[in-house]
């Protein structure tokens, strides 16, 4: 943790009980979330990972596009009715931005804003220091909807679109992560293998 951040006493002692919760499930875990709520009131089961490496999911989409082939980039051309060089282009963009934010010295200013917004639990766990959330970074196993979100219609320019194209036909590995966002008084609804964190 950087000299920067000042924690507060109640800060502190959310984290301290936070590490005596998760000390045990620091290794890579599949965990459980029920009934979890997003933004587009969608309530959902979910069966995750926790504490990959999305080091190395990010490493593997980026031989995925690298070892793009003509006939790769023809057909998703082909699927998406994109023009071929819109494709070429799309795949530099991702290229670009994966290493981008690999490399610390042209790492974007919004990932280096997070280092003293955040005090990480463990690998995939961590606690925003403003609003005393918790936001777990775990890597989408299975996904049972209960109820359906209301979701508005995006009307995405054709960059975005080749991009999202090409996530999907290489089947993108850092697509499969999800960022749950989570009150530490509700931890009783978080399920890790065969144990339930109560209050």
């Amino acid at each position: 943790m950087k000299n920067e951040i000042k924690l507060t006493a109640d800060q502190k002692r959310t984290i301290k009980d936070l590490l005596n919760r998760f000390s045990d499930i620091k290794k890579v875990s599949y965990a459980g979330i029920t009934e979890y709520i997003n933004s587009a009131g969608e309530v959902s089961n979910y069966n995750i990972i926790i504490n990959t490496s999305y080091e190395n999911s990010v490493n593997k989409d980026i031989d995925r596009l690298k070892n793009a082939t003509m006939q790769d980039m023809k057909e998703i051309a082909h699927q998406g009715h994109f023009k071929l060089d819109m494709v070429t282009f799309a795949i530099n963009k991702l290229l670009t931005s994966f290493e981008n934010n690999k490399d610390d010295k042209t790492r974007s200013n919004q990932s280096e804003a997070q280092k003293l917004t955040y005090y990480h639990i463990t690998k995939s766990i961590k606690l925003h220091l403003n609003n005393g959330m918790l936001y777990i970074h775990a890597k989408k196993h299975k996904k049972n909807v209960l109820v359906k979100g209301e979701y508005k219609t995006v009307n995405s320019r054709e960059l975005t679109l080749c991009q999202n194209a090409i996530r999907k036909y290489f089947d993108f590995d850092t697509i499969k992560y999800r960022y749950f966002k989570i009150n530490p008084a509700q931890l009783n609804s978080v399920q890790i293998a065969k144990d339930i964190f109560e209050l």
